[in-house]
């Protein structure tokens, strides 16, 4: 979409602005050589652009943030490769703020963060995991353990989680967690997907989804 719709990418990030949002993600939450099946020069016209259309925004009091999802690890061997060059691409973009996202365990994520803090020493790094509403990742990971292990990384700046859980389910969980000594960032899905017609549909009410955000805030979400 980056490539061939720019000006629906655009579209995307505006309604999130005139909606309210003061951080937007490049359309780049899936731009890996495993996931695309493309090489490096055909990955950094992809996330060049998605940097250069999220910045299109800036004139707007906006943070960009570079969208670093996991790599697909396909066999046994070292994605660390992978992950610093998607650093040095977003960098080259000009985007200094990073989300690592939907994440299932913290591989690859503490050597990275020190890969980036040593480029840019500025970065704001979160990286937040996909935990189920039993606080497990698919990894197979307890998400408490995940940010217990991670709150003293000095080049981690946010922690917390995403995605797979909704609303309920996540302030429910964020409410059994001890003290974290970082700020949390937690990001739910609206509610629980169906398909219909071959569609993926959320059926929760945006009321009741603000409702509980209101009382994630309140539980200690500043993110």
């Amino acid at each position: 979409a980056n490539l061939l719709d720019p000006e629906g990418v655009l579209a995307v990030h505006g309604a999130y602005l005139e909606a309210g949002a003061d951080a937007i993600k490049t359309n780049t939450f899936g731009a890996n050589r495993v996931s695309l099946g493309c090489g490096s020069d055909h990955l950094r016209r992809i996330v060049l652009e998605g940097c250069r259309l999220a910045k299109e925004q800036r004139g707007n009091p906006v943070t960009v943030f570079a969208d670093i999802g996991p790599i697909p690890q396909e066999d046994e061997s070292d994605l660390s490769g992978q992950y610093r060059e998607l650093a040095d691409l977003f960098l080259e973009g000009g985007v200094t703020s990073f989300l690592f996202e939907t994440l299932s365990s913290d591989e690859y994520l503490a050597p990275t963060a020190a890969y980036i803090r040593q480029k840019a020493p500025d970065a704001l790094i979160i990286a937040t995991f996909a935990v189920g509403p039993d606080g497990f990742t698919a990894g197979g990971h307890a998400g408490r353990d995940l940010l217990l292990r991670l709150q003293d990384d000095p080049n981690l700046d946010i922690l917390g989680f995403n995605c797979v859980s909704g609303p309920f389910h996540l302030l429910r969980y964020l409410k059994t967690l001890p003290p974290i000594r970082k700020p949390l960032c937690i990001s739910p899905n609206a509610g629980y997907p169906t398909i219909e017609d071959g569609e993926t549909r959320f059926g929760s009410d945006p009321r009741y989804f603000a409702r509980q955000m209101l009382e994630i805030a309140a539980a200690g979400a500043s993110v």
